[in-house]
């Protein structure tokens, strides 16, 4: 499970199915917003660089170090998935990850925006995903 400070942030549903977490009120700068949490696991990586994540959801694994032979990541327990495990990437975030455990305001957040930080900032074994953000195909990052 995540600790997440549920005074600052809600997770809501803000049309098309998009899920993400909202401030709740304003959040300063540089505030702790929660902790990302869960079983320690670890992962082989395969020859072909590929990991192994054993049926885990590999989204939903927050990944803490790696190296060529296995990625050590934070699994979610069932049923505990809350809070910040829903937050969303963005290559411009309003939020930094510190220590691969701490989520931070990167800058103050108004009340009802959406929180976001950039995924490749933490994940030590880039999925090669294009991401969601909003701009022209050609402009998006890999995470």
């Amino acid at each position: 499970m995540s600790l997440t400070d549920f005074s600052l942030v809600a997770v809501a549903e803000r049309g098309n199915g998009h899920r993400g977490v909202y401030a709740e009120i304003f959040i300063p700068a540089e505030t702790v917003i929660g902790l990302f949490d869960g079983k320690a696991e670890r992962f082989a990586v395969g020859a072909d660089g590929k990991v192994d994540y054993r049926g885990h959801d590999s989204a939903m694994i927050m990944h803490i170090i790696a190296d060529a032979d296995f990625v050590y990541g934070l699994v979610p327990l069932p049923g505990d998935i809350a809070g910040i495990d829903f937050i969303n990437h963005s290559c411009h975030p309003n939020c930094r990850v510190v220590g691969g455990l701490a989520l931070v305001a990167a800058r103050d957040i108004q009340p009802g925006e959406e929180l976001f930080y950039d995924y490749r900032s933490i994940e030590t074994h880039p999925e090669s995903v294009m991401c969601w953000c909003n701009k022209p195909e050609a402009e998006r990052c890999q995470i």
